[in-house]
């Protein structure tokens, strides 16, 4: 598992994995596939992701899309 840093920009490309094993770059997600993951991140979701996915646990992603949603919201770059 990479190591995880609080404070670290996310200015690398940061793929996630879906369902259907299409991996797409975060920026890339649809504003409702992003709330999605969030939503089934904190358990409240259609379905689970499991812990650690993809080189990172749940806390991590949970950081990584948090940051992506408000960086839209805000039109943070």
């Amino acid at each position: 598992m990479n190591k995880f840093n609080f404070f670290r920009k996310y200015n690398t490309t940061i793929k996630w994995r879906t369902r259907r094993g299409e991996s797409i770059n975060i920026r890339d997600l649809n504003g409702s596939h992003l709330k999605n993951i969030l939503n089934c991140l904190a358990g409240c979701g259609n379905t689970t992701i499991p812990n650690p996915y993809c080189g990172k646990t749940n806390e991590e992603w949970n950081t990584i899309m948090f940051n992506e949603y408000n960086r839209r919201v805000y039109n943070i770059d």
